[in-house]
């Protein structure tokens, strides 16, 4: 079937097609009748019919579609209720009740016992208090505490609601809790200590020395150990300066390559650690200068990361070793402990229990004593160390510049 928007495709083949014929047609000879005419016919009247059926079942689907919606729109809006009109409710008239007087007790032919005498006395003169009369005071006096200071706010206090066994002189007791426990804070309080600022105390600048004679703080300082690294114990280490150190403006040296420095090995290598700290203490210039200057700085590796670096040894041998060795120790006693149970025609069974729990027991001591093993970092004598200088040294007690022209 072919749809209206080719007919226009339709029209210039069948043109072609007439001029294809005529130009092969003999002069003056009948021409071949065409049949395409009545094809053209049929074909038009089918698009419409196609296009008439199109529409009318586009046209059938919105019908329904908004047929459906409108009847949807009415059943909800014959639902709503409307708000507008208010309930005439009339209520019953209320029933008052008989109130209850006191009456005579009829039972038994006996009266029931008069009131009790509002000017009767106690021995010590004053009024008897009626039972209703004590458990007012005992409400009024009830020990209800309120603390307000300036830290927090007043928390309330839950008075316990009933008397103690059912007693007239029951206690009646009071909870009051701190500020910060089981209480709220007080939301002024709140916002007066987050106005609260932190006091920064000013500091003063001071001048420096001479920078001729200075060695400012966060210098570099490189140096070679002279003794082995061992962090099994604590102990003394030292260290020989490799370059001359110059002043801050690099007018002068003020320490000579071969300095001396003594440090402080205060701690074995803590569990999970890899680096071993070194505090150094005291430096010394060689002769003739012979002059000390004191450091307490610590020791880096090349890239300036506190501590010394090392071979570490994690004592594995000392640690599992024990515990492996229990362990077969208990299996080979099981197994000769089955094996003799088997072999033994007289089913004589030796129990090696209190063996077996103690060789658990002692296997746990060992794992415990074995896991508070430190590891061991070592480093080998002529190692390249820096001294990152901690603190600013002044030389100018020893030392004095003369400018020379």
């Amino acid at each position: 079937m072919r749809m209206p928007w080719n007919r226009r495709d339709e029209v210039e083949e069948e043109e072609e097609e007439d001029e294809v014929i005529e130009e092969q047609s003999i002069q003056g000879d009948r021409k071949i009748a065409s049949v395409n005419k009545g094809m053209r016919v049929q074909a038009r009247v089918t698009n419409i019919l196609a296009g008439v059926c199109i529409l009318g079942f586009a046209g059938w689907l919105l019908f329904t579609y908004y047929a459906g919606l409108i009847k949807e729109r009415q059943e909800r809006k014959d639902r709503d209720v409307d708000t507008t009109q208010t309930a005439n409710a009339q209520l019953p008239p209320l029933k008052v009740g008989a109130l209850d007087t006191p009456a005579t007790s009829q039972q038994g032919g006996q009266a029931a016992p008069p009131p009790p005498n509002v000017n009767a006395k106690g021995s010590n003169g004053q009024p008897v208090k009626s039972p209703a009369q004590i458990e007012r005071e005992e409400r009024l006096a009830s020990s209800v505490k309120f603390k307000l200071d300036g830290t927090g706010s007043a928390s309330t206090a839950a008075a316990t609601a009933g008397r103690a066994g059912g007693q007239p002189g029951g206690q009646y007791q009071a909870v009051s809790g701190q500020a910060g426990q089981g209480g709220q804070a007080n939301p002024g309080d709140r916002l007066s200590q987050s106005l609260q600022s932190a006091q920064m105390d000013p500091v003063e600048a001071y001048r420096l020395g001479d920078p001729g004679l200075m060695v400012y703080q966060g210098e570099a300082i490189g140096c070679t150990v002279r003794p082995a690294l061992d962090s099994s114990l604590v102990g003394m280490v030292q260290c020989v300066q490799n370059d001359d150190l110059w002043s801050a403006d690099h007018s002068a040296i003020v320490a000579e390559r071969g300095t001396i420095y003594t440090g402080q090995q205060l701690m074995g290598l803590a569990r999970g650690n890899r680096r071993l700290p070194i505090v150094w203490t005291r430096g010394r210039t060689p002769m003739p200068n012979n002059v000390a200057f004191n450091l307490s700085s610590a020791a880096t590796d090349e890239l300036g990361r506190t501590g010394v670096t090392g071979d570490i040894d994690y004592h594995l041998a000392e640690r599992w070793g024990p515990i492996v060795a229990l362990s077969i120790i208990d299996d080979v006693g099981a197994y000769l402990e089955a094996t003799q149970q088997s072999n033994d025609s007289q089913n004589t069974t030796v129990n090696l229990g209190n063996t077996r729990s103690g060789g658990q027991d002692l296997a746990t001591e060992i794992f415990k004593e074995a896991a508070n093993i430190p590891n061991t970092l070592t480093r080998n004598q002529g190692a390249n160390i820096y001294i990152y200088v901690a603190r600013d040294i002044d030389f100018g007690k020893v030392y004095s510049l003369e400018y020379k022209e």
